[in-house]
């Protein structure tokens, strides 16, 4: 991102969650690539059983499930599983 907000690069493939920020939102224009052209790339949270605060690791995990959350990972542009999304 830095390369093409710096005039560096004419052109990059760039996370669409950076573009959409507030804070790129007048820098220039973007074409998001088709979901088909590329394999999904799936991201997960865990809970560790090794870790030393399994409350606030289970809390942060109910968190990171919850609809407001969903909702803005969906604003920044990524797909939540429906059974996540509250449908």
């Amino acid at each position: 991102m830095t390369f093409v907000t710096s005039g560096a690069a004419d052109v990059g493939i760039v996370a669409l969650s950076l573009v959409v920020t507030p804070n790129m939102k007048d820098k220039g224009r973007y074409w998001e690539i088709p979901d088909d052209d590329y394999p999904a790339i799936d991201q997960a949270c865990v809970a560790l059983r090794s870790s030393k605060n399994q409350n606030a690791a289970r809390q942060f995990v109910a968190f990171i499930k919850s609809p407001g959350v969903a909702e803005v990972l969906k604003k920044y542009g990524f797909v939540v599983p429906t059974r996540l999304a509250g449908k």
